[in-house]
C-alpha cells in the first residue's frame, strides 16, 4: 500500500539501495476529504480542493533539493530513471515541479531534455474510430480521432491538462533559449531528447500533433504545421508525409552532421530515425559523400534495419572502403535484411578479388541464407581448384547451401573431383547422398549409378540402408533389383537389409513400386537364405498384411518356392505365420491373402 511517509525512501537513498525507486514511487501526497451533510441530513465525504500549502510542506517535495545536490553517480542514475518513468505518479506533482525547476536553475540540460520527453508522454492518448458522413462524397466513412486521457487515482492529485501543456511548452522554451547562448549544448540536448522517444509514444499518426515538446524542438519551422493558440495542427493541404526536421536556430545546426550521425543509431523510434535520415540526406549531402568507413560499419552493425539500409547506401562513396579486410567484409554480411545485403555484395564484389579469400571462406559465403551473398560465394568457390583430398573435403559443405542455385552449382563444381579416383572416395559421395536437400541427393544417385566403383560399393549401400530419407531407400531398392548378382556376392549385413525392407514396407506414404521391390527382395532372400527364415518370416508375415494384393504377388511366389524346397522354411511358417497355408502342404491359401 502507498505510504505518505518518505522516511523509508530517504534511508534507502542514503544507502544507495536498489529498492529506492520502488519506495519513492509508493510515496503519495494524499488528497484530504471533508464531511458534508446531504439530503436527509446524511453525512458523506468529498475531496477537499487543492491545498497548496499542504503540498509545499510535504517531505516529498522537500526531498527534491537533496536529490539534485547529491554528487553520487548512483543518485544521478536514479534521477534520470525517475524522470524517464514519466513523472506522472499520483501525488508527485510537487516533487516533479521542484526537480524540473532545479534542473533549469542548475543548467542541467540533459535532465531538461529528459523532462521534455516525460512531459510529452504525460499526454496519454487513445484513438477512436467513428463513422461520419462525408457530405462531399455523400458516403459514410471511418474517421480516426485522437483523444487525451487523464489518469485518475482516488485520493490523490494528477497534473491537469492545462498544466501538462504548460510543462511541454516550458521545457521546449528552455531549450530554444539555450540555442542562443550555447549552440553546442543546445544541439546535444535536442538530440538527447529525440533519442528517448519510442514508437509506442505515437499510437497513431495524428497523435504526433499532441507531442508539443517534440514538435517545438525538431519541427518548429516546418511548413507542414500550423500553430494556433492552444494547439498545433497540419497546415492546409499538408499531410504528415510532408513533415521534415526544421528546428530553431538553423545556423546552430550547420556543423551538426557528426552529432546527428552519432544520434541516429541510438534513436529508438523508427519514425524519428527516418526523419533524421531525411534531414541528413537533405541538408548534409556533401558531408555524407565523404563519410568515413568506420562510421558506415557502425551503421551496418546496428540492430535497426533502416539504419543498416542507410549505411549500405553510404557504402558506395565511403572513404577508406578499399582498405577493409576480408574478415571485415564478411562481418558486414551478418545482416539478414533483403535490401541491405545486395548493396553490400555489389560493393564487395567490386572491391575484393576472389584470390583474397580461402576455399573455406568461399564455401562459408556460398552457404549464406540470402541469395546475393550465396551467389557471390559460389562464384568465388568456382575459381578454386581441387587438387588434394583435403581441399575436396573442405569444399563438400557447399552441397548443403540454403540457396538452391548455389548448391546445384556446388555439386557440379565437386563432380570432377569426385570422379577422380585419386581424390573422390565413397565417404565423399556419401556426404551428398546424406544431404538434407532432395535435389542434391538426386544428383548423388546419378553419380552412384553412373560410376562403376560407386555403383557396387558396399559402403554406399550400407549407408543408404540407414538413410532417413525415403527417396534414398527407394533408390537403393531399385538399384539392388538391378544388381541382384552383386548383392548376393557382397557381405552387406543382414540387419541392414532387414531394416531397409521394414522401413520401406511399413512406410505409410511410400508408393507401391518401392514396397513391391522390397517384398520381392525379401522373398528372394528367404529362398536363397533359408537359414534366415526365423528372422525373415515375422517381417514377411506382417508385410503381407500391410500391402495391397498386387504388391504381394512376387513375395508369395518366392515364399511358395522356398517352402516347397526347404523344410526349415515350412517349419518357420508353422511357427511364425500359421495362417499362411500353401496348397500341397496344407489347406489352400485364401484368395484374399494371408489371414
Amino acid at each position: 500500500m502507498p505510504t505518505a511517509s518518505t522516511l523509508l525512501a530517504e534511508e534507502l537513498f542514503a544507502s544507495a539501495d536498489p529498492r529506492f525507486l520502488a519506495a519513492i514511487y509508493d510515496v503519495q501526497v494524499p488528497r484530504g476529504t471533508i464531511t458534508k451533510k446531504g439530503w436527509g441530513n446524511r453525512s458523506f465525504d468529498v475531496p477537499t480542493p487543492f491545498e497548496r500549502n499542504v503540498f509545499k510542506s510535504h517531505p516529498l517535495g522537500a526531498f527534491a533539493k537533496r536529490w539534485l545536490e547529491d554528487p553520487r553517480a548512483w543518485a544521478r542514475d536514479q534521477l534520470l530513471a525517475y524522470v524517464s518513468d514519466g513523472c506522472d505518479r499520483p501525488g508527485h506533482r510537487t516533487l516533479v515541479k521542484r526537480l524540473y525547476k532545479g534542473a533549469e536553475d542548475r543548467g542541467d540540460h540533459e535532465l531538461v531534455a529528459r523532462f521534455l520527453v516525460a512531459f510529452d508522454r504525460m499526454r496519454k492518448l487513445r484513438t477512436r474510430t467513428r463513422k461520419t458522413y462525408d457530405w462531399t462524397t455523400r458516403t459514410v466513412v471511418d474517421r480516426t480521432e485522437v483523444h487525451a486521457v487523464k489518469p485518475r487515482t482516488a485520493g490523490t492529485f494528477h497534473f491537469s491538462q492545462r498544466t501538462r501543456n504548460y510543462l511541454q511548452a516550458r521545457a521546449a522554451r528552455h531549450l530554444r533559449g539555450l540555442g542562443t547562448r550555447e549552440p553546442i549544448a543546445y544541439r546535444r540536448a535536442v538530440l538527447e531528447a529525440v533519442t528517448r522517444y519510442e514508437d509506442a509514444d505515437f499510437p497513431a499518426g495524428l497523435s504526433l500533433l499532441r507531442m508539443r515538446g517534440l514538435l517545438n524542438v525538431l519541427f518548429a519551422h516546418s511548413d507542414a504545421l500550423a500553430r494556433f493558440d492552444r494547439k498545433i495542427d497540419l497546415a492546409s493541404g499538408k499531410t504528415l508525409a510532408d513533415l521534415s526536421p526544421a528546428p530553431h536556430h538553423p545556423e546552430a545546426w550547420k556543423a551538426a552532421v557528426s552529432e546527428i550521425l552519432d544520434a541516429l543509431p541510438r534513436t529508438r523510434s523508427l519514425f524519428l530515425r527516418r526523419q533524421l535520415v531525411r534531414w541528413l540526406e537533405r541538408d548534409f549531402a556533401a558531408s555524407l559523400a565523404s563519410i568515413d568507413i568506420v562510421r558506415v560499419q557502425a551503421f551496418l552493425a546496428s540492430s535497426h534495419p533502416d539504419v543498416q539500409l542507410f549505411g549500405a547506401r553510404l557504402l558506395e562513396k565511403a572513404v577508406g572502403v578499399e582498405n577493409l579486410l576480408l574478415d571485415e567484409w564478411l562481418a558486414l554480411l551478418a545482416s539478414d535484411d533483403a535490401e541491405v545485403l545486395p548493396l553490400i555484395v555489389a560493393k564487395m564484389s567490386a572491391a575484393v578479388t576472389p584470390a583474397r579469400a580461402t576455399l573455406e571462406q568461399c564455401v562459408a559465403l556460398a552457404r549464406h541464407v540470402a541469395y546475393a551473398p550465396a551467389m557471390l560465394g559460389i562464384e568465388w568457390t568456382e575459381t578454386k581448384d581441387l587438387h588434394t583430398k583435403a581441399e575436396l573435403e573442405a569444399a563438400l559443405p557447399v552441397v548443403d547451401a540454403t540457396v538452391r542455385e548455389a548448391r546445384m552449382r556446388g555439386v557440379a563444381f565437386l563432380t570432377p573431383a569426385l570422379l577422380n579416383e585419386e581424390l573422390g572416395h565413397d565417404a565423399h559421395l556419401r556426404e551428398i547422398l546424406d544431404s538434407r536437400h532432395a535435389d542434391v541427393r538426386a544428383k548423388g544417385f546419378e553419380l552412384l549409378e553412373q560410376t562403376p566403383r560407386f555403383r557396387d560399393s558396399i559402403v554406399l549401400w550400407a549407408a543408404l540402408t540407414e538413410s532417413p530419407h525415403a527417396d534414398a531407400r527407394a533408390f537403393l531398392l531399385s538399384l539392388l533389383a538391378r544388381r541382384r548378382v552383386a548383392l548376393e556376392a557382397t557381405t552387406l549385413g543382414d540387419k541392414s537389409l532387414h531394416h531397409l525392407w521394414a522401413t520401406t514396407i511399413l512406410e505409410v506414404n511410400r508408393g507401391s513400386r518401392a514396397k513391391q521391390r522390397a517384398l520381392t527382395q525379401l522373398g528372394e532372400r528367404l529362398e536363397s537364405q533359408p537359414q534366415q527364415a526365423d528372422e525373415l518370416l515375422p517381417l514377411l508375415s506382417l508385410a503381407l498384411r500391410s500391402v495391397r494384393e498386387t504388391e504381394r504377388r512376387g513375395a508369395l511366389s518366392s515364399l511358395v518356392r522356398a517352402a516347397v524346397r526347404q523344410p526349415q522354411v515350412r517349419d518357420a511358417i508353422a511357427r511364425h505365420a500359421p495362417d499362411i497355408q500353401i496348397a500341397g502342404l496344407g489347406p489352400q491359401l485364401a484368395a484374399g491373402g494371408p489371414g
